[in-house]
């Protein structure tokens, strides 16, 4: 049997955007290989969730390249997070997005 890989997430500051943090995966996978890893847990999600709590910044906003069904298989995955201090403090608001978690199981 394979072994999955050990993930793990290079974290940088995007160059010329020094508000921008840039998180990818090691190995590189395309979103939609990171959306299987993500829909079972485990590693994968584990290093994501480490790289997002490592992201230096107190609030940010998390952006993520253009793609659809047909693009997901060549799209690499990545995100980058952009410091937001005005969501600093900022009350969570979890009613706004609870249509869409119920929607996909959560």
């Amino acid at each position: 049997a394979s072994r999955a890989p050990p993930w793990s997430f290079r974290g940088a500051p995007v160059p010329g955007a020094p508000q921008s943090y840039e998180l990818s995966p090691s190995p590189p996978v395309s979103w939609a290989q990171a959306a299987s890893l993500l829909r079972t847990g485990g590693a994968f999600a584990d290093a994501l969730t480490a790289a997002v709590a490592s992201v230096p910044f107190d609030a940010f906003v998390w952006e993520t390249p253009a793609l659809s069904a047909a693009t997901a298989g060549r799209v690499p995955f990545r995100a980058v997070a952009t410091d937001t201090p005005d969501l600093s403090g900022a009350a969570p608001e979890p009613e706004v997005f609870a249509e869409h978690f119920r929607r996909c199981g959560g």
